[in-house]
């Protein structure tokens, strides 16, 4: 079981989020942890901006706080209705949402973050603030969307506390095999299926006349991608992992191929870095790459 004490969400006012805020409260109540939930607002001309809550009408930080600070009571106080009892810390604050959640990240097992957030002066959780805390987090960081691909319709589903498949991408690397320690930690947690994935790269061909070079064929990085697979799940899993384990050995672009994968699932989990090389994924472009573009709820993992 994956051990979490304290998981950190953070809340703009959007569906996006809120949906954000409500998986880690599920999360919370499964795995008895704390949630601290943090929103910001900044001081700017006009007087107060935020791209958590409306606080623009706000004449100075006072009011920026306290208006932020009511916004989130109210979105805490929805999102834990009907879920287990958790201890909830709420903070709003003035600064820089990417620094202050990275931040928090150092003391927590998990940060939560919608996929998408409001756009405006502050600009939240749109690429660049989710794209910052992907690369300066010092946990796990879970970008949350529904499966379904209407999320703003999605927001208002009641999130089940099981989940049925877990995917995880495995290169061999350090934090790929964090990654699968996770991804199985949580499959046992929820009692899910785990799909562990190795993807290879296709040599480049060449046409004639240069298709004598010799380029070397397919096989070998399939077949390597195969051994990495294999060591891999041995190495962090076991012989007897404990619970359902599905392997994938697939060719073609890593992103892409681990984005299919994860249709339907629960959440698909990578290592924040990786190898390079045909067989090589997991790299910073590739987890950056399936948080802002899969269909479900993607954990990074350092």
């Amino acid at each position: 079981m994956t051990a979490m004490l304290r998981i950190v969400a953070g809340v703009d006012g959007s569906e996006y989020s809120l949906r954000a805020l409500r998986w880690a409260v599920v999360e919370a109540g499964r795995h008895s942890a704390e949630l601290l939930a943090l929103t910001t607002w900044t001081a700017l001309p006009p007087p107060i901006a935020s791209p958590y809550v409306d606080v623009n009408k706000a004449m100075d930080r006072q009011d920026g706080a306290s208006a932020a600070e009511q916004a989130l009571q109210t979105a805490v106080a929805n999102a834990i209705v009907g879920n287990p009892p958790i201890v909830v810390e709420i903070v709003a604050t003035e600064g820089d949402p990417a620094k202050l959640l990275a931040e928090q990240s150092r003391h927590a097992d998990l940060v939560a973050v919608g996929a998408r957030g409001r756009g405006g002066i502050a600009g939240w959780l749109l690429g660049s603030v989710s794209q910052e805390l992907l690369r300066h987090s010092f946990c796990p960081v879970a970008v949350v969307r529904s499966p379904d691909k209407d999320e703003v319709a999605a927001a208002e589903e009641i999130l089940r506390s099981e989940w049925t498949r877990v995917v995880v991408g495995v290169d061999g690397s350090d934090y790929s095999k964090s990654a699968l320690r996770w991804a199985a930690g949580e499959a046992k947690t929820h009692n899910a299926e785990l799909t562990v994935a190795s993807v290879w790269t296709p040599p480049p061909t060449v046409d004639p006349p240069y298709g004598n070079i010799a380029w070397g064929t397919d096989l070998e990085p399939q077949l390597q991608a195969t051994v990495i697979l294999q060591t891999t799940v041995e190495e962090v899993l076991g012989e007897d992992p404990g619970l359902v384990v599905r392997r994938e050995v697939r060719g073609g672009n890593p992103a892409r191929v681990l984005i299919d994968l994860s249709e339907g699932a629960d959440a698909l989990v990578v290592g924040a870095r990786g190898h390079g090389g045909f067989v090589g994924m997991v790299l910073g472009s590739v987890s950056q790459h399936v948080a802002a573009h899969a269909a479900t709820t993607v954990v990074v993992v350092r």
